[in-house]
């Protein structure tokens, strides 16, 4: 095996959906049990080969059963299991291992256990953060957007993916951009900023601690670590497309019932020439996230292993990206829990914006 990814429970019915026993158990005893279970193996990953080289590339899915809750509110058990995870795939033979979702979260990256495993660990956010741009420029040019002119929230700005796609949006033209966090990490958005107007200082960045306040964006990139839902449907104007990152996603589900004149998609998704068993809730079975696209890449060029945990480069993730090309990972169809947006749902979205204006 080449690589390792690593994924957990978003919430009990994720480990339902894995063990279909688990439907007959009540919350509460599956909860105790995510807490108290090591990590697991729960699928293998065949099927990806480089283009260059036909060179086969193979890994594996590693589960942590904690939830997303759990894993926040205990972290250092948390930092735990993830370290468990990474041995448990050295001893299956991988080369670099993944960390996904939250695993990158409560260990900083990777950087908080990095001196504590023996193999390579990537946190994900640096191919993360230009999937998720790249569905945000696939929507300007989908609806006829002006990228000097509308304005993009990022909700999580402060964190390594929302940091990272503000610099990919302020390089690739993006005028307006409005960054959006916890009020105890505006020392960190202030540094955000500075290095923004040192790239660009035509850019026009702003700054809020309060989730109402991405009411006037076009765009809205969500991109937070919280285990609860942020956005709700009085927060987005019509014909505001919001691209999610998140998991568990920051989106309430009413916003999904109550607000047709919006359109929310599944940020960060790939499909990938490749055979695995493992659920992820997406629309087709060979969509992935960009996360594991990451790993995938660099198991294939080992060369690159040493491009660091932590702030990337805007180059790095242009090369990443060069280097996701190469092994036919490409950005989805418009898609929702599992469904694809039809083009009926597309043609409305539209005529609302140009309505508006």
């Amino acid at each position: 095996m080449d690589f390792a990814f690593l994924v957990h429970a978003r919430d009990h019915t994720d480990v339902q959906l894995k063990y279909k026993f688990a439907k007959c158990l009540p919350r509460g005893l599956i909860e105790f049990w995510c807490n108290h279970w090591p990590p697991v193996l729960v699928s293998v990953i065949r099927g990806l080969k480089a283009k260059n080289s036909g060179k086969g590339i193979n890994g594996f899915i590693i589960g942590l059963p904690m939830t997303a809750r759990q894993m926040l509110d205990n972290r250092e058990l948390a930092q735990k299991r993830v370290i468990q995870a990474i041995n448990k795939a050295e001893k299956l033979g991988a080369r670099i291992v993944g960390l996904g979702a939250l695993t990158s979260s409560v260990t900083g990256g990777g950087e908080l256990i990095k001196d504590k495993v023996n193999i390579k660990i990537i946190s994900g956010h640096a191919y993360t953060a230009h999937t998720v741009t790249s569905y945000v420029f696939k929507a300007i040019n989908e609806f006829a957007l002006d990228k000097e002119k509308i304005q993009i929230a990022i909700v999580g700005a402060a964190g390594s993916i929302g940091s990272t796609c503000a610099y990919v949006l302020s390089q690739k033209g993006v005028k307006k951009i409005l960054l959006m966090d916890l009020e105890r990490k505006k020392d960190n958005l202030r540094k955000l900023i500075l290095k923004l107007k040192e790239l660009e200082s035509r850019i026009d960045v702003s700054t809020s601690y309060d989730v109402h306040d991405i009411k006037n964006a076009d765009i809205v990139i969500a991109a937070t670590n919280a285990p609860e839902t942020l956005i709700r449907p009085d927060d987005l104007k019509p014909g505001a497309i919001v691209v999610d990152d998140a998991q568990p996603t920051d989106i309430s589900p009413e916003v999904m019932r109550k607000r047709k004149d919006v359109m929310i998609v599944d940020g960060g998704v790939l499909s990938a020439p490749l055979k695995i068993n493992f659920n992820f809730g997406l629309a087709g079975k060979n969509n992935i996230f960009s996360c594991l696209g990451e790993v995938m890449i660099m198991a294939v060029n080992e060369r690159f292993f040493a491009y660091k945990i932590g702030e990337v480069e805007i180059q790095t993730i242009e090369t990443i990206s060069e280097m996701g090309n190469a092994l036919d990972l490409k950005i989805e169809n418009y898609q929702r829990g599992g469904k694809i947006y039809t083009e009926q749902q597309i043609g409305k979205i539209k005529k609302i914006i140009k309505t508006n204006g």
